[in-house]
Parts: C-alpha cells; structure tokens; sequence
C-alpha cells in the first residue's frame, strides 16, 4: 500500500460525470474547452495519426474522463482525459511488459527530514500529459473519440504512435523514458529505489525522484537544480511549482530557520469527512477502544460504504497518521463482514481529534 497514487499537485472533489451529463449540463462550455485542450496535447505530442481501418488489426475503444480538480488555493480547473479501454488488450500481442515503479513514501518522507536538516532546496516539477512522452512499441489503432475535428472519411482510425492513457504499458514505456533521459546527464539511479537517481559533485549533491508524472527535487547544488529543469524542459512540458507545497495530496510547509518540515492532509480529512456526512461529529480523545473483542457479522448493513471508508483510513495511515494504523488494519478485517457494530467503529475512527493534527519532521 506504500505506493498509493494522489495528485501531485491537486485533488479531486469526486464528481465524476459521464460525457452525455457534462455537455447537457450548465457547464458545458467548460467540459468542451477542456476536452479540446486534451485533444490539442494528443496532437502537440505527435501522439497518433490518421489511417484507413486495417483489414486484421486490432481495434481499441475509447473513454472520456472528466474531472473537476483544486488547486493549492481551491482555484478550480476542468480536466478531461482522453482514456483508450486498455481492459480489451490481449498479452503477447497488444503488450509484453507492463510494471513501472514509482517511489516510495517512505523515501519521500526520508528525503524531506534529511533536506530540512541538511538544509536542502525542495523543487516539484509537474509533467503535463506524462504518458504522452512514452513510446509505443506494438501495433494498436483506436476508434476517434467523440469531439474529434479533424477532418475525416468513413471508416477512419487513429494509429497510435505514443502510449496513450488506458493501454496496458503506458507507465512503463512513461518511466523507460525518464530513466533514459536522467542516465544520459550522468545521474545514477538507486539499485533499491529505481525511481530515485542522484548526482554528486564534490560537495554538492542532487537526488531526484519520481512519482508518476511528478518530479522532486532535493539539492544544495542551486546551478544543478536549474541545468536539471532545463533538460527536462527540453524533453517534456513541464509546469514549475518551485518549492515544495504539496506532495501526493499531502500540504507540505517548510520552516528553514528552524529546520521543521510539517506534513499534514486536512484537505484530504474534510474532504472525507464530508463525503461520508461527519463533518459536524463530535471529537474523542481515542481511535479505538480498549480491550476491544469484535466477531464477524452478517454483513446485514446496508448502504453503509464500510469498504470505502476503510480505503480512506487507510490512505491516511500509510501517508501522515501512522498513529492509526493498527486501529484501521484490525477494522479491515472485516471488510467482507460487517455489521451495525464494525460500523460503529469506524464512525468513531473518523471522530478521532488528533486526524486533524500534523506531522513534524
């Protein structure tokens, strides 16, 4: 579960809508200028080309995804996603290899106390349309998605040329990209963490990872730092979001003249506790009873989104709130057998006070 994956940079309110409700809906101009910004990245980034539909190819279907996301400062900002419905790839022929990795969190949560201590410089760089970096290997065609405006002839396709959203080996063929590019300028990557590469020069040390489509930077090398943005500027399109203020839906604040980094997800907690109706509960000291013997239920509750809490609580634990972990992993337990009780207990979970707190490192 360490390797969980947020938005970098913002955070989704959740309402996800279908495309026929989007353009019926008072929104409409928004979600249509979104989705051709989308279609105007496929298209800066080479990522397919037209052709007549082939007489033995395969064929992928397409999906819009559309999300309304915040920012740091609750701007909001419509975000379509052009998805290909990679489920209906076959292995051997559509793809091979499909595992990339991405970087623990608790390397993250290292590098953020030894930066403060050591007083390194935390830089967050944002890829725009990561995956449309990645080269396509295989063969794939795909239907035109809805709101395509190329000019056309029946029976059309697009030959994918990039490994677009949605197919199998799109973040493999993202992160074989990265790593080629950093080993090129001469950093090396980590036999233990292989989305983490470092370069050392005299005193002067830069460590860069990799979380998807966001980069981290921690340097005391400020010249690196900036030969550093501008290679990859060279081969991607990057957003610059200077010093670290989010990390994985995580608020990060830095303290340099006391040399504290201060963690916390009250974003992510309200959030939470609004969608589940506990934004008004009543505060206790404790997650969990004492002594505490529970057995499995009937799973007789209904409505009740127990698995989805669980879920929630958890990503809690595993990033900032360690201090409930062992409360979250015995409720979990019985994710397949709830009852009125196990219910009861994970409302209390979420009325625990110290959810609020942060972490100082």
């Amino acid at each position: 579960m360490s390797n969980l994956c947020a938005s970098a940079e913002t955070y989704d309110d959740g309402a996800g809508l279908t495309l026929k409700e989007a353009l019926k809906g008072p929104e409409k101009n928004q979600w249509m200028l979104a989705m051709q910004e989308e279609l105007q990245c496929f298209k800066e980034n080479d990522a397919w080309e037209l052709c007549d539909s082939p007489q033995d190819g395969r064929v992928v279907q397409c999906k819009w995804v559309l999300r309304k996301k915040y920012d740091c400062d609750n701007n909001v900002r419509f975000r379509a996603r052009l998805f290909a419905k990679g489920f209906s790839q076959i292995k051997g022929i559509d793809y091979t290899e499909t595992f990339s990795p991405v970087v623990r969190h608790t390397t993250l949560r290292l590098l953020f106390a030894l930066s403060v201590k050591l007083g390194f410089d935390i830089t967050h760089l944002d890829v725009t349309t990561a995956f449309l970096n990645g080269a396509l290997d295989e063969t794939i065609f795909m239907m035109l998605p809805e709101g395509f405006s190329e000019q056309t002839h029946e029976g059309q396709l697009l030959k994918l040329k990039k490994a677009i959203y949605g197919l199998k080996q799109s973040s493999r063929a993202w992160y074989k990209k990265v790593d080629e590019c950093l080993l090129n300028v001469g950093y090396r990557r980590s036999k233990i963490e292989p989305c983490m590469y470092t370069k050392i020069r005299n005193n002067l040390r830069t460590i860069v990872t990799l979380f998807v489509d966001d980069f981290f930077i921690f340097s005391n090398d400020c010249k690196e730092t900036e030969y550093l943005k501008n290679v990859l500027a060279s081969h991607f399109k990057l957003k610059d979001l200077g010093e670290i203020r989010k990390c994985l839906g995580v608020n990060v604040s830095v303290n340099k003249s006391e040399k504290t980094i201060t963690l916390n997800q009250s974003d992510y907690i309200e959030q939470v506790l609004k969608k589940f109706n506990m934004s008004q509960c009543k505060p206790i000291k404790t997650p969990m009873e004492t002594k505490l013997h529970v057995t499995k239920g009937e799973n007789d509750v209904e409505k009740f989104p127990y698995q989805q809490v669980i879920g929630c609580l958890m990503y809690l634990a595993v990033l900032t709130r360690p201090d409930i972990t062992y409360a979250v992993g015995f409720l979990s337990q019985f994710n397949n057998c709830y009852s009125t009780e196990h219910c009861a207990y994970v409302k209390r979970l979420l009325r625990y006070k110290k959810l609020r707190f942060e972490v100082h490192c």
